[in-house]
């Protein structure tokens, strides 16, 4: 799995979320929902919300290509839509550890 997660960010490409996503999946089934103090539901839905983020400022960018930058209407939809989806990123991406009993 490293290996492929270095093969997805090789010669500084971003990796695609969405395969990112399967491989942490992938991860979570093998090991659990916290590996490393790192919470993998909450990650994998931040890259789940990324795409979707993605994809609707694909859709910003070509209505605003549009002459006289698109319809104002479908701008002001895709900026509410922007802002429901910044609101679904989840900040709970570390768990804290506990501490290892002392021998």
């Amino acid at each position: 799995m490293q290996q492929e997660l270095a093969n997805a960010m090789r010669d500084g490409k971003q990796p695609d979320p969405k395969k990112v996503a399967e491989m942490l999946t992938r991860l979570k089934e093998k090991h659990g929902s916290t590996v490393a103090g790192v919470n993998l539901d909450a990650v994998i839905s931040n890259l789940q919300t990324a795409t979707e983020m993605q994809a609707l400022a694909l859709e910003i960018q070509h209505e605003s290509a549009k002459p006289g930058g698109g319809d104002g209407k479908k701008m002001q939809g895709y900026v509410a839509q922007l802002t429901k989806l910044q609101s679904r990123m989840r900040m709970d991406i570390s768990v804290p550890q506990k501490p290892e009993a002392t021998k």
